[in-house]
């Protein structure tokens, strides 16, 4: 965990989550801790959330991919030079099953001058990591922009994505 790292108190951190469960327990933790995260119940798919806190170093992008839409995964990839750092590392997850877009996800970021690090996809191919360096120029920050509706999982199967 973040708490025992010998560098925790080197991050600054900012949780964003819709679900109010989650939001409640995730702030019982870090009050436990000495670590310096935020979490605030909002929509993540909206960069108002993220005022104040861009550009970032490291960017989390770990649970949506699959569960928004290839249009909004490519909106929300479109969009991070603007919430980067130079320099900065995104990691991002996917699974691969049933439709593997892991390829389109990987060349978007390729496209944007990104370079990737890393990309493991475990023998079960329940699901993928991958990590990429921004080498390009960020862009200005826009408040408000809409990156993406979280629509879940199943509906993802439904439309074969």
């Amino acid at each position: 965990m973040l708490d025992d790292h010998p560098r925790a108190g080197d991050v600054t951190a900012l949780l964003i989550e819709a679900d109010g469960r989650n939001v409640r327990a995730a702030r019982e933790r870090i009050a436990r801790t000495q670590l310096d995260v935020a979490v605030i119940e909002g929509d993540a798919g909206n960069t108002s959330a993220l005022a104040g806190i861009v550009p970032v170093d490291v960017l989390l992008l770990c649970g949506m991919f699959g569960n928004i839409s290839m249009a909004d995964i490519e909106t929300t990839i479109d969009a991070s030079p603007s919430l980067l750092a130079p320099g900065a590392t995104v990691i991002w997850t996917r699974r691969s099953v049933p439709v593997d877009l892991t390829p389109r996800i990987r060349q978007r970021f390729a496209d944007l001058g990104f370079t990737e690090i890393d990309f493991v996809n475990p023998d079960d191919d329940k699901f993928t990591v991958g990590t990429q360096r921004f080498a390009g120029d960020p862009t200005p920050f826009v408040v408000g922009h809409h990156l993406f509706d979280f629509i879940g999982y199943v509906t993802m199967i439904e439309r074969g994505e």
